[in-house]
């Protein structure tokens, strides 16, 4: 905890700041209680025909289904990759956990984005009683408030949210653990009256638009049962130290004041946000909802005059001569065969005129429906026939550009929730985390522990990658890749190299390299225990461990991680003009690590290669001979000879140092990186 009297200060600045913040939040408040009024079909009171037509709801429906899916989150950690992958699978063990809901939580923050043009996340972590927890708080933008004059948070001055609600008991007991301050808890439950209560109810009223929409009643609805705290969370800067405050939303009494980085690990607002629009110079920016707002509202309208223009052709005004009657209220109620007396001399079609409407023309409705698809990129209608693939491919493209910056905004910003949240994990994880790691051999269980996180520095960088859209453009392609190879074997198979269509057709059916190699392996040369052996040779080498010899190696072993080294570790830095400026010096090491594995492994490779051909002429029945390997060949040995040998393999030349030796040149000769 930071001094009461700083503590005093701060708090006093805040709450200024919070009045400012909170007028610019509410002023763009007013508009997007508008959009919500019409996504939640709210019925306006008029004095026609007023039917809430799901026009402006379908749109921000449609355009929500294809913002892209939560996307790939890889850390960088300096010299640290071991764990920086390790957090990686901690990451998406705790974001795909269906406890933790995170999933739910991205389309909500979506959701509420494309009303409001902000979506807010806090993303930290908490350890009670040795336990880590991680968090990823949706923030209402109705309960958020910030630094109006600056779009990204980072750089405000002030940020926080006034949506805490705590009750008595609880801030007591946060006080007895030491996270609330005992003295101001005290003061706080003692100063708490009715006048906080209300307070309290005001607080939330912009958050009872959304229901009172649907026809609900939310303030009769709620019932705590118990007295409530209503918390303002505020982080802001000072003097160049950036501070977290908890105080009472009505009062101003804090509870909780201490540095930023004694309650995050960093130095960072634990919000992050992200603009659907971006503009430099304002956080309340435009949403897709001011966008469409307009001409949703226009189609409404226009459908509504439709029908109360349908309700009067078909139910239209009569304009009646009542002098033409003797008694005009005979006509009013309708009985068959009725007969009504009019006045001598009068023509009753005369008497009675009907006012004539002029159907309303619809065509502008479409107009706008297919406008507004166009403009804002959500038209998404399917092409079933084939052969406009190439058409849906375009549209699909144009779509993709219009969207694409809702979905980069959105994407980057989970390269700041990743950074909390390594630092929520750093600061918070006090035992050791199961964690399951993809490997080249597949997954395997692993543990990351609190001793790894404390040697690890900050982050150097987080790479977002992936997402829905990318998907969808990935399987166009390839769908084009398809049908183009099946054009061309179809017109110059002959032409074309069998493996080579083979292995592309398989590609783009989504196959793996290894499932492939296997698929082209006629001979069956393709050992499955091999290749998974060297992959987790070189996952350990890689995160800087010495992997075991491996007595079963052979050929397929050996390549498999020499060609890995050569497609992966490209360790000469050239300059743009492909001129070589220099080693990296650390891919390098990881380069040599590898091929000094992969020579430790010649002589045991050679004994393997010549046991197996032992074997296989002692099968055959023929007499075993010296491999050729460039060497002067031994004389073939007698039937009992072979017999002797077979059962003293290592008394044979084939085991001595000179045999081993020369085929262990022949291997070398093999692989050439």
């Amino acid at each position: 905890m930071i001094s009461s009297q700083l503590a005093d200060k701060l708090v006093f600045i805040a709450k200024k700041q919070r009045i400012a913040a909170t007028k610019a939040r509410d002023n763009r408040m007013h508009k997007v209680s508008a959009f919500e009024d019409l996504y939640f079909n709210k019925i306006l009171q008029t004095d026609t025909t007023n039917f809430p037509f799901p026009f402006f709801a379908g749109h921000i429906d449609s355009l929500h289904s294809k913002i892209d899916n939560p996307p790939t989150v890889e850390f960088t950690i300096p010299n640290k990759r071991d764990v920086a992958d390790k957090v990686g699978a901690a990451w998406l063990k705790d974001s795909s956990s269906s406890r933790a809901k995170w999933a739910k939580k991205d389309r909500l923050e979506k959701k509420l984005a494309l009303l409001s043009g902000r979506g807010i996340a806090n993303i930290y972590a908490t350890s009670v009683k040795g336990e880590y927890k991680p968090h990823y708080d949706v923030i209402d933008y109705r309960f958020f408030l910030a630094d109006s004059q600056k779009s990204d948070i980072d750089h405000m001055m002030y940020c926080g949210r006034e949506d805490i609600i705590r009750t008595k008991h609880n801030v007591m007991e946060m006080a007895k653990m030491g996270v609330y301050h005992s003295g101001q808890v005290a003061k706080l439950i003692s100063t708490l009256n009715n006048e906080s209560e209300e307070y309290h109810q005001e607080s939330v009223q912009g958050m009872f638009n959304r229901q009172k929409a649907m026809g609900l009643n939310p303030e009769d609805d709620t019932y705590a049962g118990q007295s409530t705290v209503n918390l303002v969370e505020w982080q802001m800067e000072y003097h160049g130290e950036k501070y977290y405050l908890l105080f009472d939303a009505k009062l101003g009494i804090w509870i909780r004041a201490e540095k930023l980085q004694d309650v995050f690990g960093h130095d960072k607002y634990s919000y992050v946000s992200w603009a659907t629009n971006e503009i430099q110079g304002n956080f309340w920016s435009k949403s897709p909802g001011d966008d469409i707002h307009p001409t949703c509202e226009a189609m409404r309208i226009a459908v509504n005059e439709a029908i109360e223009n349908n309700t009067r052709i078909n139910k239209p005004e009569e304009y009646i001569d009542a002098g033409a009657f003797e008694d005009v209220s005979d006509i009013y109620n309708y009985e068959a065969d009725k007969k009504i007396m009019i006045r001598s001399g009068m023509d009753v079609n005369q008497a009675i005129q009907t006012k004539q409407y002029s159907p309303v023309n619809m065509d502008v409705v479409a107009f706008l429906d297919n406008m507004i698809k166009d403009k804002t990129g959500v038209s998404g209608a399917g092409v079933a026939d084939d052969q406009k693939v190439g058409i849906y491919y375009g549209q699909l493209e144009e779509e993709a550009d219009r969207i694409g910056n809702i979905n980069k905004s959105y994407s980057e910003s989970y390269a700041d929730k990743a950074y909390r949240y390594y630092w929520g994990l750093k600061k918070h994880l006090k035992t050791k985390k199961a964690i399951e790691m993809l490997g080249t051999g597949g997954y395997h269980w692993e543990e990351l522990t609190s001793a790894e996180l404390a040697d690890a520095g900050d982050v150097d960088d987080v790479v977002t990658t992936g997402g829905s859209q990318e998907e969808r453009m990935t399987e166009m392609r390839a769908k084009r890749r398809s049908e183009s190879l099946a054009a061309i074997t179809s017109a110059y198979g002959e032409h074309l190299s069998p493996q080579a269509t083979i292995r592309m057709m398989a590609e783009n059916g989504g196959f793996e390299q290894e499932e492939i190699d296997e698929l082209l392996d006629v001979g069956g040369e393709y050992d499955k225990e091999q290749i998974g052996k060297a992959d987790e040779s070189i996952d350990m080498i890689v995160k800087g461990k010495t992997p075991r010899k491996y007595l079963k190696a052979g050929i397929q072993y050996m390549e498999r991680i020499v060609d890995w080294a050569g497609e992966n570790l490209h360790y000469v830095k050239l300059n743009a003009k492909g001129d070589e400026v220099g080693i990296d010096e650390r891919m390098y090491e990881t380069y040599e690590k590898l091929m000094a594995h992969v020579d430790a492994h010649m002589e045991i490779v050679a004994h393997n290669m010549a046991s197996m051909q032992q074997n296989a002429q002692m099968m055959q029945g023929q007499p075993m001979e010296q491999p050729d390997v460039g060497v002067a060949k031994m004389p073939a040995m007698s039937k009992e000879e072979t017999q002797m040998n077979a059962a003293r393999p290592f008394e044979n030349p084939m085991g001595t140092p000179g045999g081993t030796q020369a085929l262990s040149s022949e291997v070398s000769n093999t692989l050439s990186p």
